[in-house]
């Protein structure tokens, strides 16, 4: 309600300032990301567009033109289809998605539409390694290559998984590598057979906006 009323005082500023033209209303759910059902970001996408719709009516009888209005976020547009009176949907990663929406339930994997390739510089299948004492392998994909944003609703979390193999996670990473670590079910040396030196495998990333 607040924020309604501010939106109200600025567009009525706007109008009689004199410098400004109102273009419209804009408004990007961002608590839709906070959702873990499809009914929840649901509720946040028609919540949303109703708010929307009823200020520009409010605005509309306050004798204030309202060109435009634009909702949306990459979850609530993946789920909602009901956009009437609304004349701008802002879905940003709705054209690549990643791990975080494939997690949310925003999308399936197959409709996931960017990966980081990435090399198997290292192959760790023991404890051996003193710096990293647990079977890992080591890729040349990092936190420039794939950002350090985490996957909130990822029980393995991490920092992406292998397309090859979902079991196969990026647990840890620095600048320039990125650390992989089994996290299935099946026996971890049967993954690490499947792997040698210098293949490339493709990582999922999970925000693709800053991968």
């Amino acid at each position: 309600h607040m924020i309604k009323e501010i939106a109200q005082k600025i567009a009525e500023h706007s109008r009689t300032c004199g410098c400004v033209e109102f273009m419209g209303i804009y408004s990007h759910c961002g608590h839709s990301y906070n959702q873990q059902a499809k009914e929840d970001s649901a509720k946040v996408a028609k919540d949303d567009v109703k708010a929307m719709v009823e200020l520009k009516q409010k605005l509309i009888e306050d004798k204030i033109s309202c060109p435009s209005v634009g909702v949306g976020s990459t979850p609530s547009c993946s789920i909602w289809t009901e956009y009437a009176n609304v004349d701008e949907i802002h879905p940003g990663n709705y054209i690549f998605y990643d791990r975080q929406m494939h997690t949310m339930g925003a999308c399936s994997q197959n409709e996931i539409a960017v990966s980081v390739l990435s090399a198997i510089i290292g192959k760790y299948p023991d404890d051996s390694n003193i710096s990293h004492p647990r079977p890992h392998l080591l890729c040349d994909a990092g936190g420039l290559a794939l950002s350090k944003d985490v996957c909130p609703l990822s029980s393995h979390g991490g920092y992406g998984i292998l397309k090859q193999n979902n079991g196969l996670v990026v647990t840890s990473i620095s600048q320039e590598h990125g650390i992989i670590e089994f996290k299935g079910s099946d026996p971890p040396s049967a993954n690490w057979d499947a792997f040698k030196l210098g293949d490339l495998v493709q990582i999922i990333p999970n925000h693709s906006c800053l991968t």
